[in-house]
């Protein structure tokens, strides 16, 4: 029945015409809801003609206190509403495209004969470490490692793919080697022209530390560095007292040839102490004002010296002849000075270093007679002549002209002293993402933080797989290898995905296989009996545990780890029964709609009947899959305690595993196989 509506809103059609348009995700099969079937109800039935026949209800009117026909009308509209729910929902359900529950889904494609993907365990490898003493412990295959879960989750269980004997060393402290990362060793300061560098080229890590003044830096690769450039700042291995700010000091080229200005004369502005990862102190010098470094410079190959003595020229009296040629008058003896000796000259703002070329003694005179040279003495009979003894040194280059003209405020140093051994910022970070090259090589390091001697590392490696684990537990897989003496350690096959680590680091030898999945052995499945065909058993354990293989005993590129023996003999899983012979001791699997394995066996036409017993089918399986898998540094339980294990480390995730084919999944690919089997 229908009623002309005043306006659009207040339209009212009843019952609802059913249309459903092909392609549609959903059937619409519902005549009415509870609205329409209340309003229809309320209005007289109409005749043919458009009159009522029912002519009561055109009269009668709810009472305003309530009214127990209405009631029972709406009682019925509930009732109606709720009825054509439901067969909505069933209709829904009887169709593969439209049926939402996973159970309707799973009934109806076993009419098609295909079989969804069940849940995938996750599988990778974790690193075993010795209790102290221990040189080996062997472990056997099936040993249980338990996650520690988080908030809400369950745990879940894994075990050791193959029995393996670990041994020595099992984990070895290490650093970036330097001669492999000159990009990170170069020059570990402050730049003043901008806040953050390019890492080196070579390497993937992009290496970054905290400056004193809290600003990120990272290091700039070895190559000739503009005259431009300053250095703010430059780190000194250890703890160096003795240092006051304002103290003269000397950078200089390893290599220096006595010729090129591969030197800096700076004035310290102060010092401060900064620890490494592993805590070992260290001390920054700070520059008063900034150093520009010379072309190639590189604190690997610079010393730091600081003067121990220091003279002037000859000025007394002022004369030109303290500077000859490439030789020069001092003001007193400098006998510890020798050939091949490092002089600084210091005029005003300029520093020359030159080297001693020669070295003699000369007597002079501090009261020479008016307009005569320093050499010769005043008259003994009016003046005590002064004599003076004191050095000329010969200079490997011409001095500056400048020297002669004002030589009192020209300061020479010499008899240098070590201040300190320079050494490369402290690594803080390795991120992957900011590097354009890659982590290459490694090398041994002591508790202390000292490169390790002798073979740290086992010798003769070939691209064995190792953890590169950091200070949080987090880390790498990566491929190994090791020259003869084991000193350092060359990786490949890093990990392409973004990577951080925090170091110090540590490299993890002994790397175990482990996959998802608890066992179960001789669980007793139930009795054969050879009258019957098809037998058909459930596993005591859900889900039960598939991986990946290219074998496909029990579906498309995976399998199961179920394993029955009937009467002590064996039998195999195949994928169907289809086209296997009557002999055949084969059983196939499937998972019904609450997850559980079903086990099914050959009638006598497919696959061989099961003989008659008493509990004689025996199974031995693993359960437990799906995607979620334990995090890095979670997986550390040790579920049976082994001789000379100590600790089991997973710097790397679990991977691999996967959940059951969704609906949607199975929606989308279960009608192909209708098409290769030639049926409608």
């Amino acid at each position: 029945m229908s009623a002309a509506p005043i306006c659009p809103c207040e339209g009212f059609i009843h019952p609802r015409i059913i249309d459903n348009p092909p392609g549609g995700d959903s059937l619409s099969y519902r005549v009415g809801d509870f609205t329409t079937f209340r309003h229809a109800l309320l209005l007289p039935l109409l005749d043919n003609a458009g009159k009522p026949v029912e002519t009561e209800l055109c009269f009668w009117h709810p009472a305003p206190n309530g009214d127990l026909s209405l009631q029972l009308v709406e009682w019925w509209a509930y009732i109606a509403d709720i009825l054509t729910f439901y067969n909505e929902r069933i209709a829904n359900e009887a169709y593969l495209r439209t049926a939402i529950q996973p159970e309707s889904v799973r009934r109806l494609i076993q009419l098609l004969g295909y079989r969804p993907r069940p849940g995938i365990g996750a599988s990778g490898f974790v690193a075993a470490l010795l209790a102290p003493g221990a040189k080996s412990a062997a472990l056997p295959q099936g040993m249980g490692l338990q996650n520690k879960p988080s908030p809400g989750k369950q745990p879940q269980i894994f075990e050791l793919d193959q029995a393996l004997t670990v041994g020595l060393p099992d984990a070895v402290s290490a650093d970036i080697s330097p001669q492999a990362v000159p990009g990170t060793v170069f020059i570990p300061f402050m730049w003043k022209a901008s806040a953050v560098l390019k890492a080196s080229a070579t390497h993937r890590a992009s290496i970054i530390r905290k400056a004193s003044a809290g600003v990120k830096t990272s290091f700039s690769p070895k190559t000739s560095a503009s005259s431009t450039t300053q250095i703010d700042s430059l780190l000194l291995k250890g703890e160096i007292s003795g240092l006051k700010p304002g103290d003269s000091l000397l950078l200089l080229d390893k290599a220096w040839d006595g010729v090129n200005a591969n030197y800096g004369w700076v004035v310290l502005g102060g010092t401060s102490v900064e620890k490494d990862p592993r805590g070992k102190a260290n001390t920054r010098i700070h520059f008063a004002s900034g150093f520009a470094p010379w072309p190639g410079f590189d604190v690997q190959n610079t010393r730091l010296l600081t003067p121990a003595q220091s003279a002037h020229l000859w000025s007394i009296p002022d004369t030109a002849g303290v500077v000859a040629g490439n030789k020069v008058h001092l003001d007193k003896l400098t006998k510890q000075l020798g050939i091949g000796d490092k002089l600084l000259f210091e005029q005003d703002s300029r520093a020359t270093l030159f080297k001693v070329s020669s070295y003699e003694e000369v007597l002079w005179y501090a009261n020479p007679p008016s307009g005569k040279p320093p050499t010769e003495p005043p008259d003994p009979t009016k003046v005590p002549p002064v004599a003076v003894l004191h050095s000329l040194i010969g200079l490997n280059q011409t001095p500056l002209s400048t020297w002669s003209a004002s030589p009192a405020n020209v300061n020479i140093h010499y008899s240098w002293r070590e201040v300190g051994q320079f050494t490369t910022a402290p690594v803080t970070l390795i991120d992957s993402k900011d590097a354009s090259g890659k982590l290459s090589s490694l090398t041994a390091v002591q508790a202390d933080g000292t490169q390790a001697s002798g073979t740290a590392f086992p010798p003769g490696l070939k691209n064995a797989k190792v953890f590169i684990e950091d200070v949080d537990g987090q880390g790498i897989t990566a491929n190994a290898s090791t020259d003869a003496t084991g000193s350092t350690l060359t990786l490949s096959d890093l990990p392409e995905q973004p990577y951080i680590l925090k170091p110090p680091l540590r490299v993890l030898f002994n790397l175990l296989p482990v996959s998802r999945g608890k066992s179960v052995n001789g669980e007793v499945l139930g009795s054969g009996n050879a009258s019957l065909p098809g037998q058909e058993f459930v596993l005591g354990n859900a889900p039960l545990t598939y991986f990946l293989s290219a074998d496909s005993k029990s579906g498309d590129n995976y399998k199961s780890t179920l394993r029955v023996w009937v009467d002590d003999i064996e039998w195999m899983e195949a994928p169907s029964f289809f086209g296997r012979s009557p002999t055949e001791r084969i059983f196939v699997t499937r998972e019904d709609e609450l997850g559980k394995t079903h086990v099914l066996f050959g009638d006598g036409v497919n696959g061989a009947r099961l003989s008659s017993g008493t509990n004689n089918i025996i199974a031995r399986y693993r359960f437990g899959s799906g995607a979620e898998a334990p995090p890095a540094t979670s997986l550390t339980v040790i579920l049976q305690p082994q001789p000379g294990l100590k600790a089991i480390r997973n710097p790397v995730a679990m991977g691999g595993g996967a959940d059951p084919d969704p609906p949607s999944k199975i929606r989308k690919y279960a009608p192909r196989p209708v098409l290769t089997f030639g049926r409608a």
